[in-house]
């Protein structure tokens, strides 16, 4: 495990740029490497809600906002004894 100093002088690169990002235009998707990146659009981010991120585990927590008119704001779990939750 690295410290952020570590992890920038090791990778030449400071970790907050790995870890928070802005997109807009012709930059959308420049960020492969993190599985934050995936481009969603609301088809494809309600399908992951009902394949994924909402269905029931053992030992999780399940949760889901409804906001804006009805759209999903909020959407996921967190596994029940994960210490950095």
């Amino acid at each position: 495990m690295l410290t952020a100093g570590e992890f920038e002088q090791v990778l030449g690169t400071p970790l907050s740029d790995i870890l928070e990002w802005e997109e807009d235009g012709e930059a959308l998707g420049n960020h492969e490497s993190s599985a934050a990146a995936e481009l969603l659009n609301l088809d494809k981010i309600y399908t992951k809600a009902a394949t994924d991120w909402l269905v029931a585990r053992k030992d999780s927590r399940t949760y889901f906002e409804p906001k804006n008119n009805g759209l999903i704001s909020l959407a996921g779990y967190v596994p029940t004894h994960c210490q950095d939750d």
